[in-house]
């Protein structure tokens, strides 16, 4: 309840640097405004910035967490890694929040990345991948409403957006 998909944003022309930041944030295209959903589509660092403030920093944790990052992902293998997170302090500072929103600050394993990417297909439930036919666990992450919102937004950035490459 955080953001309308549809709504506009400053792109600033592909070069933003807020007061609390000595350098620029940058996007590769320089969109003037810009939805927050094609935010998604064309990879803007800066829209995804200014929506990443609108949290708390507990929000922004707790929403990262839900999905299963900085926790083991669950998955049948042995030398598994966790991954991690910033701390709840360095999220207070926008900058660390902003950088982490848009995939800096943050560290993940294809694992984790494969079943946050999931809850989407999954109609918001987050599912432990598998490699062996063994029980898995699950649990709701997400309205299935908000999953299939954002399902529509993923397919739309692989047919019109960054990741067109990986069309198939």
């Amino acid at each position: 309840k955080k953001v309308n998909p549809y709504e506009v944003l400053n792109g600033y022309n592909g070069k933003w640097k807020p007061k609390w930041r000595k350098t620029y944030i940058r996007d590769d295209e320089p969109f003037a405004w810009l939805s927050a959903e094609n935010a998604l589509v064309y990879s803007s660092n800066i829209v995804i910035s200014q929506l990443a403030l609108r949290l708390t920093s507990m929000e922004f944790r707790e929403g990262l967490k839900k999905f299963g990052f900085s926790k083991f992902s669950g998955i049948d293998l042995p030398y598994k890694l966790k991954g991690s997170l910033r701390s709840l302090r360095e999220l207070n500072y926008p900058i660390y929040k902003s950088t982490t929103a848009y995939g800096y600050g943050i560290m993940v394993n294809f694992i984790q990345l494969l079943k946050a990417y999931n809850v989407f297909n999954n109609n918001g439930i987050a599912v432990t991948p598998k490699i062996a036919d063994v029980e898995t666990t699950s649990k709701r992450v997400l309205s299935a409403k908000n999953a299939q919102e954002m399902l529509r937004i993923l397919r739309k950035i692989v047919l019109k957006g960054t990741a067109k490459n990986a069309y198939i």
